[in-house]
C-alpha cells in the first residue's frame, strides 16, 4: 500500500505548476439558522437557500438577498429531497 501512495505522491510532485486562475471572489456574506440545502437555479447565478425557517434567494453576482419566502417548517410542500430539487418562488417561480 504505502509503494501506492509513493509513486501518486511522486506523479503529483511531477506536475508542472500553474497559477491559479481567480474565478470566485467574496462579495458578501450571510448567517442562514439551520440551513439545509443550497442550490443554484440552472444556468445562472441565482441561489436558492434552504433553511427551517424557509427559503431564500441570493443574486451572488451583486451579493443581495433578492427574495425570502418564511414558509413553516411543516408545510413544505416545495421541498423534493428525493429528486434534490426545490420549488423556485419570485424571480424563480415555475423552475426547479
Amino acid at each position: 500500500m504505502s509503494n501506492n501512495i509513493n509513486e501518486i505522491k511522486n506523479r503529483i510532485n511531477q506536475l508542472p505548476l500553474q497559477n491559479e486562475v481567480p474565478i470566485w471572489k467574496k462579495v458578501n456574506s450571510f448567517a442562514i439558522g439551520g440551513l439545509t440545502q443550497v442550490g443554484y437555479a440552472p444556468n445562472s447565478d441565482i441561489l436558492l437557500v434552504v433553511s427551517h425557517q424557509g427559503r431564500g434567494i441570493f443574486d451572488c453576482l451583486i451579493g443581495e438577498k433578492i427574495a425570502r419566502d418564511y414558509d413553516s417548517e411543516t408545510d413544505q410542500t416545495w421541498e423534493q429531497t428525493v429528486k434534490l430539487e426545490g420549488d423556485g418562488f419570485n424571480v424563480l417561480d415555475g423552475k426547479k
